[in-house]
């Protein structure tokens, strides 16, 4: 038998002898061909008898593949590295590697240990897990071996450090809102080792939607204990639609050491934030003796706060004689009626408002949560 090596990676075999059984042709052929260079061949076969004739077989695809898979280990990127209880080991190969079959981890914990991690049907590039570290503090050694579907392998190896398992704690809790237009979010972190950061997040438990999410870093080089805090105010808030809603809220905090443990206090109590505007009436009463009433009923879904009036004089164009009224002493938070007397001879001694002659009301209306309204300004009215 001769093989000839044909353009292209084609491989001819030909036999020209064979065993006579029965009057019948046979003859098992066994053939080894050395030394070929990865890549796709195709093998024809063809048979003669000793009168000349012959056959030629169907041809044979094959491939040859002597290279062995590029293994690296992309995470940790290098030997001895410090971690916390969160590892992510990734094992990946060259992408010019076509025919993977198996990514294959093998760990010894520190405790002389082994564990297995295998993906072994797979043809991707790369396999990312996470290290169970429940075996507790010290080194861990990752072997890490690449196989193709013609059995070569490649194999590398990388320790880790895992100094910290525990998770950080935190507390949590919400003030009341202040000023009509802020709250607070706070809580104290610790840790054993060295705080990182914290998360602060809101949940709209009317929309199910998170907002309003913040980093606070705790960077002190040796910070084991911190207190943190973030302040929320209404009106930055509504520039974020999924925070822009009455109803109910919550407060979530993630506390992060500096070796990436994580820990939370949970959701707080559920507390309610109002973006809604009050609303009110404005009357002026028909001046009788130089005296006359601003007034009117203010209304709000969860509690007013007060209204502040405000008077111009069309002549001079002088605002005067601003007043608030207090309305959280209200029989009802959510109604009040409001009123203001005023008279010439007040006025007169006002600076600004002396020029007694045609006047304008204005008010505005603030509920507790620092939502406000106004009516604009009156017809106008005349003062003698």
């Amino acid at each position: 038998m001769s093989y000839t090596i044909w353009t292209k990676g084609r491989i001819k075999l030909e036999q020209s002898d064979g065993h006579i059984y029965n009057g019948v042709t046979s003859k098992k052929l066994t053939y080894q061909i050395n030394n070929l260079s990865d890549g796709e061949y195709e093998l024809r076969i063809s048979v003669f008898d000793l009168a000349g004739n012959y056959i030629d077989a169907s041809p044979v695809y094959f491939e040859v593949d002597n290279t062995a898979p590029i293994a690296r280990i992309s995470s940790p990127s290098e030997d001895g590295k410090s971690f916390g209880k969160n590892v992510i080991i990734t094992g990946e190969v060259d992408e010019s590697e076509t025919n993977l079959i198996s990514h294959e981890f093998e760990i010894t914990n520190p405790d002389g240990t082994q564990s297995f991690v295998a993906d072994m049907t797979t043809n991707k590039f790369n396999h990312s897990f996470d290290l169970d570290t429940s075996k507790g503090i010290g080194m861990y050694t990752i072997k890490y071996t690449a196989t193709d579907k013609a059995s070569n392998t490649s194999s590398v190896i990388r320790t880790l450090n895992v100094v910290d398992i525990n998770n950080p704690k935190t507390t949590i809790e919400v003030t009341p809102i202040s000023n009509g237009n802020n709250f607070t979010v706070r809580g104290i972190a610790e840790d054993e080792e060295k705080l990182n950061r914290v998360y602060v997040q809101l949940k709209n438990r009317t929309t199910g939607v998170n907002c309003g999410g913040t980093t606070i870093h705790l960077l002190d080089p040796v910070q084991q204990h911190a207190k943190w805090s973030r302040t929320y105010y209404l009106p930055e808030m509504k520039l974020d639609s999924n925070c822009y809603s009455t109803g109910n809220y919550a407060a979530h905090v993630e506390v992060v050491d500096n070796l990436g443990n994580r820990g939370s206090a949970g959701w707080t109590d559920n507390f309610y934030l109002d973006f809604t505007n009050p609303e009110t009436t404005i009357n002026v009463s028909t001046p009788v003796n130089g005296k006359f009433t601003v007034s009117g009923v203010a209304t709000d879904n969860n509690k007013l706060n007060r209204v502040y009036i405000q008077l111009i004089n069309r002549t001079t164009g002088v605002r005067c004689g601003g007043t608030t009224i207090n309305l959280l002493t209200s029989i009802n938070p959510k109604e009040a009626e409001w009123s203001r007397e005023y008279s010439s001879n007040e006025l007169k001694n006002i600076e600004g408002c002396s020029a007694l002659g045609n006047f304008a009301a204005h008010v505005s209306v603030t509920d507790n949560f620092g939502n406000n309204s106004s009516q604009g300004w009156t017809d106008d009215f005349l003062v003698e």
